[in-house]
């Protein structure tokens, strides 16, 4: 144990510390890590007769048609509403990218012609 004390106050550069502080350093940071373990498995917000909470969206004030369709999906298809998801996100940067790029080449930056080096 001393051994361990010693080299353990070389680590962490409280050489001339005594061992009492390095063993309230390793105390402190063992219970912090205990703390923002577990405290947070103590305090989720389920409810306390175990039942699942049910995330749903709530489609009654939407009104254009792909969004009430997509929080339908997300209410009855999560698997398809993933898939989508992908989808449009994968469509939005490559709209994105493209309209980054012209926009560079009509500021003068010419971005297909440049040579890297590695």
């Amino acid at each position: 144990m001393q051994f361990f004390l010693a080299s353990f106050a070389r680590q962490v550069r409280c050489a001339k510390k005594s061992e009492e502080t390095v063993r309230n350093y390793i105390f402190l940071s063992v219970l912090t890590a205990f703390v923002w373990i577990c405290v947070p498995a103590c305090l989720h917000a389920a409810p306390v007769d175990g039942s699942t909470l049910v995330f749903v969206a709530d489609t009654r004030r939407i009104e254009w048609a792909l969004l009430r369709y997509l929080a339908h999906l997300y209410n009855t298809n999560i698997h398809l509403f993933g898939l989508w998801v992908i989808v449009l996100a994968s469509v939005w940067g490559s709209v994105l990218g493209c309209l980054s790029d012209r926009l560079l080449q009509w500021m003068g930056l010419d971005l297909q012609n440049s040579v890297t080096v590695e």
